[in-house]
């Protein structure tokens, strides 16, 4: 790297950075706080539980089985190794991923920079295109939500990577220099193969698609089998460290298999969450600029006249300067195509000094093109090689820096790039376009996330204080309403992931929310009513647990007084109140803490069988969904036949017996037939169903089974047609329950 080239690398971080203060500015002092619920706090517990190479299981989050997040495959592990530092050193939970949202919009252009030249740009252009790459509205957007996917920096390496490759200067660059430099070059090469796959598992399926597509054209221009070998490594690099990264997963997911599917995805979402070219094509309709108030309202207008899609979302819109680099390349293309000889000489790239040719990321545009689209290559990728990767929509800034660099190449040949007197006016105008079009409009919005959430940040902290004042002791805390993780959905007020608030701030106790769905560690807290029974309560302090968390923001105000007035009847008087008064501690007396030699512990020796108990899954055909309400549960049979499953979560604990209770619908009494069935074995109750009369059955298998069981539920008869209910009702299971 030349001198030249370093510095002018060194000039794009520092604009890009010093033009992100637009937005970063006003919310430096917010750095030790949540700048975004949702899925930014969702992304602030995995740095928090991370630990090198992998998640490392915990019960300060799901307890008293605890989280483990190595169920999901992914492979962010650059981003939680570099939050982990800074959460070491700092001892602050927010802080890393917070810096890592500021330092990447730097490092993109610092990247980007490198990219364009490539192209044989250099210069004022070149460094204001290598800003604008990097503060496109995708980056601003994605960076309060998906945090990881927004750093953008493994897309930037990726990309060069397949332009140094299908250039062709991937094969001459390791054949020059000296031992040194080829070590050098080597070293490079090696740091982008595990930088790009160790950093998302959607740019590491980009980065191998795409380079699938520069092999391709290299094979075109008639590259020998040994070089296209060589070219492949890097590639072949990239999908093994991949495959490593995800092995800490494979080996969860094999030793401890989840009960049900983490999250099934069928190749159709690859459509809906496919691109839209036409927002790719429109610079963002937040423009502060003069006369564009009917731009903005127009563009706006014609979108959401569609259904809401992660394509539409104005995060993926394109800028003013992406749009008029489009509309260079185009021209650039049409000329050149007029004044192309009949006849190629395959030395003009190098002739002209422009290694990464106008054709060649042309042929990108539309590679990226046929994945970025509904019904393109990528529902024939979902369908034929893995529908896990899902939203091709996140090939948007991909697609927006060809567009950069199709300008760069056909700019690098003329005066406007090479004279200064062009230039730099050019520079001026597009830097300040970036930032009143690109940056400004954002401002706002993260100055309002960033204060809303760092009240609530303030409001945890205050919590935590209040709750270890009322408990000093560490034990565990059940967190009311219950709410799966992950991408459980809101409740009422709550956000998903809200309940992280008060745990990620207060680990001098361990809490129920973050149990991974569909494993045992979350059957238990799942098959809970509304509030656990007395019974249930003492299951709960003998597992460690001394206090329910009650988040009221959970239930509509008519729910309220009957769930208030029930927890302080059982429990009396909250102990702590947070978030002006939404939050609220309930003590359920002194949990059992100490192992058996009398040290103090979050968790006891020995867990009741209560957390290990089997799951009920109900048949959706012929079972209305559950029902809670205060201390009980229950389910309706839509069908005369229902089936629940009963599934062991572990095999320590066999499905041996199963109780419940029965009612009848509103329209009478009815004979009700009970059947546990499992491998040959079959007991069975007949039981008269009265309304409103809990009629109670206990079956009980000769022989405890490891594996599932079925309970047939028959209500022979007329269903009973109930207003409101929205279908007939046959019979009615209350409190069921398998141990």
């Amino acid at each position: 790297m030349s001198a030249r080239t370093a510095w002018e690398t060194l000039i794009s971080a520092v604009v890009a950075f010093a033009v992100s203060l637009i937005v970063f500015g006003p919310i430096l002092g917010l750095l030790n706080s949540g700048w975004a619920g949702s899925d930014m706090l969702s992304t602030y517990v995995n740095a928090e539980a991370w630990s090198g190479f992998s998640y490392a299981p915990t019960t300060h989050f799901g307890f008293p089985l605890g989280m483990n997040l190595n169920y999901f495959p992914g492979i962010d592990i650059t981003e939680n190794v570099f939050a982990q530092i800074v959460t070491n050193i700092t001892g602050q939970p927010f802080v890393g991923v917070n810096l890592l949202v500021i330092i990447s919009f730097p490092l993109v252009a610092a990247l980007m920079y490198l990219v364009i030249r490539m192209t044989g740009l250099r210069g004022p252009l070149a460094i204001a295109l290598a800003v604008t790459a990097s503060l496109i509205p995708f980056h601003w957007g994605r960076a309060l939500g998906h945090t990881y996917l927004a750093t953008l920096y493994s897309a930037a390496i990726g990309l060069a990577l397949v332009l140094l490759i299908g250039s062709g200067q991937f094969e001459r660059l390791r054949n020059l220099g000296t031992k040194r430099q080829k070590i050098i070059f080597n070293s490079v090469i090696s740091l982008m193969v595990i930088t790009i796959a160790w950093t998302g598992v959607y740019f590491v399926a980009f980065t191998l698609l795409l380079g699938l597509a520069a092999l391709i054209w290299r094979f075109a221009h008639r590259a020998r089998l040994k070089e296209l070998v060589v070219d492949a490594v890097p590639f072949i690099g990239v999908g093994v460290m991949a495959v490593i990264g995800f092995i800490p997963a494979l080996l969860t997911l094999r030793a401890d298999p989840p009960l049900l599917s983490l999250g099934e995805r069928l190749p159709y979402e690859s459509v809906t969450f496919a691109g839209n070219v036409a927002v790719a094509l429109l610079p963002l309709p937040q423009s502060s600029l003069p006369l564009m108030g009917a731009y903005n309202n127009k563009i706006v207008e014609a979108i959401s006249a569609a259904p809401w899609g992660e394509g539409t979302a104005i995060t993926n819109h394109g800028t003013w300067i992406t749009t008029l680099a489009l509309a260079v390349m185009l021209v650039g293309i049409v000329m050149r195509t007029r004044r192309s000889p009949l006849t190629t000489n395959p030395n003009r790239a190098k002739a002209t000094g422009a290694p990464v040719t106008l054709a060649f990321i042309t042929y990108l545009t539309v590679v990226v093109l046929l994945f970025f689209i509904p019904w393109g290559l990528n529902y024939l990728f979902a369908g034929t090689v893995s529908a896990q990767i899902r939203g091709w929509n996140r090939l948007t800034p991909i697609l927006l820096w060809l567009f950069l660099l199709g300008a760069a190449v056909v700019l690098q040949r003329t005066r406007i790039a090479r004279r200064m007197v062009y230039a730099l006016p050019i520079t001026v105008v597009v830097l300040a376009l970036t930032a009143i079009d690109s940056v400004l409009p954002f401002r706002a919005a993260y100055a309002g996330s960033a204060a809303e959430v760092g009240g609530i940040t303030q409001a945890a902290r205050d919590y935590a204080t209040a709750v270890n004042t009322a408990i000093p002791d560490t034990c565990g805390i059940l967190q009311l309403p219950y709410m799966g993780y992950p991408e459980f959905g809101p409740v009422r007020g709550i956000h998903d992931y809200d309940h992280f608030w008060t745990s990620l701030l207060n680990p001098n106790k361990s809490w129920s929310y973050g149990a991974v769905k569909n494993t045992d560690a979350s059957v238990w807290a799942s098959q809970l009513p509304e509030i656990p029974n007395p019974e249930q309560v003492e299951q709960l302090r003998e597992g460690g647990f001394c206090a329910i968390h009650f988040d009221t923001r959970g239930f509509i105000s008519e729910q309220l007084p009957p769930l208030e007035q029930y927890l302080t009847e059982h429990f009396g008087a909250p102990i702590a109140t947070g978030y002006e008064a939404q939050w609220q501690l309930y003590a359920i007396a002194n949990p059992i803490l100490t192992t058996g030699d009398g040290i103090q512990t979050g968790v006891p020796v020995s867990l009741p069988t209560f957390f290990n108990q089997p799951m009920i899954t109900a048949d959706p055909i012929t079972v209305a969904p559950r029902g809670t309400h205060l201390d009980f549960s229950w389910w309706w049979t839509i069908n005369p036949i229902a089936t629940f499953t009963i599934t062991p979560t572990t095999t320590k604990v066999p499905v041996t017996t199963v109780t419940g209770a029965i009612r009848s619908p509103e329209c009478g009494t009815r004979p009700v037939t009970v059947k546990l069935q499992s491998a040959g074995q079959e007991q069975v109750a007949t039981l008269i169903a009265k309304d409103k009369k809990n009629t109670e059955f206990t079956l009980t298998l000769p022989t405890p089974s490891t594996t599932p069981v079925t309970l047939v539920v028959e209500a022979p008869g007329e269903g009973c047609s109930v207003a409101g209910f929205g279908g007939q009702q046959f019979a009615q299971v209350i409190d069921l329950a398998a141990s």
